[in-house]
């Protein structure tokens, strides 16, 4: 297996082409060898007065077939669509759909689990042709669900060629389909896309099969086996957290592997350009851009999406840890690219610096990933920046100083289990609150920085060795992995570490669920919140562990999960502690098939990888979706095959924390 694929990673120039997917070991493959036990018939292929149709196109029915047509963009935008609060002015939105309904409410379709059917796409110089199929269930469970998780399925086709499908639905409420549908995105047109795509239907299905595990936590087959954003939004400060995951992947196998560590080095080199490309170095960046369509690349027309420019201190924090590092690391090989960004590292530290101090708390801004973050991880990114800035510049004492008084912040708020103010010992210690007053656990939801209270703190032992405050950070480290391995207690058999620790009380915080909680409202979901966490392992007190976050509209664990792996890792790494390790590896295995289901989450690496949401940019193998979710108010895995965001859109902040926490393995078996 390595040799194989060591041949295709030579073939792909190291991914300078994208790497070739083996075809046989996917899901897919496996769901059309399956044994069909029943089949009904969705379309006769002759009846039209069965279909509805929606939006700018048009249809033709021919040879049993029904024919799909339409633009690839069009010069007005749609009056809504799911995903878009604001459609109608272009916002996050694409050039409108061209939709397909047929009617089957008169058809006994309940005991079916599975719809299959034909389509050919002829969407000339595509690289990704993708349709949507979706259904409505008219029963007690209407489908699709109020945030649009359940009920569609976005599957990613070969171009020119006819494709056999499959969508499993024996998980989602089908007990009285009425309609299922196909639509036709039109995302624009890329640098080859020509002006017109086509899409033929034919030979609809409802089959029953026995359906793949997708629920709950009892393996697929009895036995664990495992082999060891999709649209084209840009947020500047996942470019920068990810190019710093391959940074410490590259630098992890620079002895072993010279010519994969150039590779990445090289991947890094163009993450950095774009990170100072957006600065205008006054604190000010282009931070953000939320969208969902190729434009025409001119600019003064109406397909423009203007770039969301702003000054927040926790960015440029971590902004100017990423430089910091990255600067060290590019010395030898590009001196002149070293100095630019420890020069934009110390210009960016002091932005942040002197906006922390003046406004405190930012306002939260719901355009940024980052907008969850506490006061608690305010301090952790400052404290880990100026310890960078210390260890590269070797004499500003300034930075000394700040970090120093940083670090002790984070550690006021940090659960140590002691009885104070009046407050019952909890059942577990070494966790983080939003801040001093220590009424909120830290928690996350879809995007996570778990991480970044022991990276600092590692940080901080290693760059002031011999202060006093390296043994205080050293207790608060080793209490954070005390609480780790306390969690890890539940994770057996699969070795998932859980979501965390939280309080009944956290239901009652209108201020925090708002920024932790996007595209929701606290009174719709409050009840929710609540049934949420009595779903959880009751630990007394009101506290209970979660194996999976409170969630709403955001849903998928990858990111939460491994950034908790890269506190683990980064703690085993600075203790020697191999419990700790292997924690920390065991969530890349979940990753890569040691789940329930028995399939690995990474596309193309490992058995059982299924498609993933990718709409604009087409399948890549390596790509890591947003994660497992769960059901409703559940606290079991849930992972059906319908490619929908956010579960199953695919996200470059998974993958840079898994290649961040694999360089930390690396470098400690090293």
């Amino acid at each position: 297996m390595r040799e194989l694929f060591e041949k295709v990673l030579e073939e792909s120039l190291f991914v300078h082409f994208p790497l070739k997917m083996e075809a046989d070991r996917s899901l897919e493959k496996k769901d059309r060898d399956k044994p069909v036990e029943e089949s009904h018939r969705l379309w006769d292929g002759r009846d039209t007065k069965c279909w509805s149709f929606e939006g700018d196109g048009s249809r033709e029915f021919a040879d049993r077939e029904l024919r799909l047509s339409t633009q690839a963009r069009s010069e007005h935008w749609p009056d809504r669509e799911m995903r878009s609060f604001q459609a109608n002015s272009g916002k996050y939105t694409t050039f409108g759909s061209f939709i397909a309904r047929l009617d089957v409410s008169g058809l006994e379709l309940s005991g079916g689990n599975r719809i299959a059917f034909r389509i050919k796409p002829d969407c000339p110089g595509a690289h990704s042709t993708m349709l949507r199929v979706g259904f409505k269930n008219d029963g007690a469970v209407k489908i699709p669900d109020t945030y649009s998780r359940e009920g569609f399925h976005a599957v990613n086709l070969k171009n020119h060629q006819w494709n056999t499908c499959f969508w499993e639905i024996d998980s989602i409420a089908h007990d009285k389909i009425t309609e299922i549908s196909f639509e036709i995105h039109r995302y624009g047109k890329d640098v080859s896309t020509g002006d017109h795509i086509t899409f033929s239907l034919a030979e609809l299905y409802l089959q029953r099969v026995k359906p793949n595990v997708v629920h709950g936590w009892k393996c697929q087959q009895g036995s664990i086996s495992y082999d060891t954003a999709a649209d084209v939004s840009q947020q500047t400060v996942q470019s920068a957290e990810v190019t710093e995951g391959i940074l410490t992947a590259a630098l992890a196998v620079k002895d072993s592997s010279p010519r994969l560590y150039l590779r990445m080095m090289e991947e890094v080199n163009w993450g950095l350009d774009y990170i100072l490309r957006m600065r205008f170095g006054d604190g000010y960046r282009a931070a953000n851009a939320s969208i969902r369509r190729w434009t025409d690349g001119l600019l003064g027309n109406f397909d423009d999406e203007a770039a969301d420019v702003n000054n927040r201190f926790f960015e440029n924090f971590i902004f100017a840890a990423v430089e910091a590092k990255a600067g060290e690391a590019f010395a030898q090989m590009d001196p002149e690219l070293s100095w630019k960004l420890l020069e934009a590292a110390e210009e960016d530290y002091a932005f942040a610096r002197e906006r922390f101090e003046r406004v405190g708390v930012e306002e939260a801004h719901m355009e940024e990933h980052t907008s969850s973050a506490s006061l608690s991880q305010y301090y952790a990114a400052a404290a880990l920046a100026a310890a960078r800035l210390y260890h590269v510049t070797e004499s500003n004492t300034a930075y000394r100083i700040d970090s120093l008084s940083y670090i002790q912040k984070v550690m006021d708020c940090q659960e140590r289990g002691d009885a104070s103010k009046g407050k019952k010992i909890p059942p577990l210690r070494g966790y983080f609150y939003r801040d001093e007053e220590k009424k909120h656990i830290v928690h996350f939801s879809h995007q996570a920085r778990d991480q970044i209270f022991a990276m600092a703190l590692e940080q901080v032992c290693r760059t002031f060795s011999e202060e006093p405050m390296a043994k205080l950070c050293e207790n608060a480290l080793r209490l954070h992995g005390e609480y780790l391995k306390n969690l890890n207690s539940y994770a057996a058999p699969y070795g998932m570490l859980p979501a965390g620790i939280y309080h009944v009380s956290e239901c009652e915080d209108v201020k925090t669920f708002a920024v932790i909680h996007p595209n929701t409202t606290f009174a719709q979901e409050k009840e929710n919140y609540r049934e949420q966490l009595e779903q959880g392992i009751d630990l007394g007190d009101g506290y209970c562990i979660r194996m999976f976050p409170v969630w709403f509209s955001f849903r998928g664990n990858s990111a939460i999960q491994l950034s908790m792996g890269k506190s683990a890792a980064v703690i085993g790494k600075y203790f020697q502690d191999p419990e700790l390790i292997q924690i920390a590896q065991n969530q890349l295995s979940w990753t890569l098939g040691k789940n329930p289901f028995r399939q690995s989450l990474i596309y193309g690496a490992g058995s059982g990888y299924a498609q993933e949401y990718t709409a604009l940019l087409g399948e890549t193998v390596g790509e890591i979706p947003v994660g497992v979710q769960t059901k409703g108010n559940e606290d079991l895995p849930y992972w059906p095959q319908a490619c929908i965001a956010t579960y199953r859109e695919v996200w470059t902040t998974p993958a840079g924390k898994w290649l961040s926490l694999a360089g930390d393995i690396i470098h400690r078996k090293k």
